[in-house]
């Protein structure tokens, strides 16, 4: 069962060193994440509203776990299984070699498990949007076949190009919050 590549191809001169470069780079992005909204949070907040920062500050924990947890079941659950369905096991044995270029196998992970992150923190939009009064819940419901839809368009661009994953994204988008 082939989950993830046992062996990557170099296809630049830099390849291994600007891979490890880029990996660094986005860990940093992501242990440092929070600390940076924090200090763009206390330049937006001098300019909002006692309750606007009250609603801010229930959330911003929530956020956080939240596309933490998106980013990390894009890399351990759909990235695993879109690679199975992509490499096509899932779709019965051939002849082709089973190995990937090392940049472009980063950039899928990274692009399929940023998208995760971002689709986790739509729950908390649509609750924050509720409470503040900009959209009434009722209309969640009354539009949900619309927001399937939308869905489905949504995932198309945000994941590889197969049904699997695209599928699976809308699920965790349109699932009730």
């Amino acid at each position: 069962e082939w989950r993830f590549p046992t062996k990557l191809q170099v296809l630049d001169a830099g390849g291994p060193f600007m891979a490890k470069i880029m990996v660094a780079v986005l860990l940093a992005l992501f242990v440092s994440g929070p600390i940076f909204l924090w200090e763009m949070w206390m330049f937006i907040a001098a300019g909002l509203y006692q309750a606007e920062r009250r609603v801010v500050y229930a959330f911003f924990p929530a956020s956080l776990t939240l596309f933490a947890l998106g980013v990390g079941f894009g890399f351990f659950i759909m990235v695993p299984n879109a690679l199975y369905f992509l490499q096509g096991d899932g779709l019965g044995k051939d002849d082709f070699s089973r190995e990937m270029a090392l940049g472009l196998y980063l950039q899928f992970i990274r692009g399929l498990s940023l998208a995760l992150g971002f689709v986790f923190q739509l729950p908390v939009a649509q609750v924050v949007l509720s409470k503040t009064g900009l959209v009434d819940p009722k209309l969640y419901a009354k539009y949900r076949g619309h927001m399937a839809i939308a869905a489905l368009v949504i995932a198309m661009f945000l994941t590889p190009p197969d049904p699997y994953t695209q599928v699976f994204l809308c699920l965790l988008y349109t699932s009730p919050s």
